[in-house]
């Protein structure tokens, strides 16, 4: 990749030791392949939330946590669709 703000914020990514970029960025997704071979795949929103669910990874309590090193963003996708910790505590009140 050429030096650009896209370039730092995955090279930022790598050493904050992320396994997971999102991006829905054309050019950062065509550098998959190199970019997975440094330990981080580049992935738009809606491939990470397929290859969890085909993993099963979205029915497990707690979702992926540990997976992000952001981990507070993941708990807004959780609520959005329902999953972990949010739905358990609203199927525990029914």
């Amino acid at each position: 990749m050429r030096p650009s703000a896209d370039r730092t914020l995955v090279e930022d990514a790598i050493v904050r030791g992320c396994h997971v970029f999102l991006t829905r960025d054309k050019k950062i997704i065509r550098h998959g392949q190199p970019l997975a071979a440094l330990g981080i795949a580049a992935l738009r929103p809606t491939e990470l939330l397929d290859t969890l669910a085909a993993s099963g990874e979205l029915g497990r309590p707690g979702g992926a946590d540990g997976m992000i090193c952001d981990n507070h963003k993941w708990k807004h996708l959780e609520a959005a669709t329902g999953i972990g910790e949010a739905s358990e505590t609203a199927s525990e009140g029914a």
